[in-house]
This record gives structure tokens, sequence and C-alpha cells, in this order.
């Protein structure tokens, strides 16, 4: 794995996984106990904000392309969520009308 800075403060998962984003624009999920890479998401902009891992295990984390990312930790993809839609679709505008 390339050596990139990360400046965000790490979220650790029920399961000991340890989320942190980097300056490379990928959020990063580590195993907790064996330091191993389980999988990395790459956004649009660097990741410097802190993860928050939601009651469903959902993981949100901010990027520097102005998004807030909504991912589902079992399946490695976006969650089903208006957030990570934002500013990529006209609907999902965050306005409540």
């Amino acid at each position: 794995m390339k050596r990139e800075w990360c400046v965000s403060s790490p979220a650790i998962g029920s399961d000991g996984t340890v989320y942190v984003g980097s300056y490379d624009k990928k959020l990063y999920a580590i195993n907790g106990k064996s330091g191993v890479k389980l999988w990395e998401f790459e956004t649009g902009g660097y990741v410097n904000s802190s993860p928050a891992i939601g009651s469903d295990g959902t993981v949100y984390v901010g990027s520097d392309d102005k998004k807030l990312y909504a991912i589902k930790t079992e399946s490695k993809g976006l969650a089903k969520s208006p957030w990570p839609m934002r500013g990529q679709n006209a609907r999902h505008t965050g306005r409540t009308k």
C-alpha cells in the first residue's frame, strides 16, 4: 500500500475493524488485530474528517469533494441513503421540499 497521510481520527467498529480517512482520497477499513487492509473506498477529495459509525454499521465520512458518504461495511459500497447522492442527482438536494 502506498503511504499517505492519515489525518482523521480513527473509528472502531463493534467487530474491531478500524476505519480511517487519508489524503489519497480514500477511506480505509483495517483489521484491528492484524493491521491488514480489508478494503478501501475512494471519494472525490481528501478524507480528513473522522468517520462515524451508525447503529446499523453504516460508516459515514465527509470528503473535501463536499459530499458526505454513507458506506455499508458488509457490502463495501454506498449505502441506500440520500447522503451519497447529494451533488450527483438533482432530486437529492438535501432540501426538505
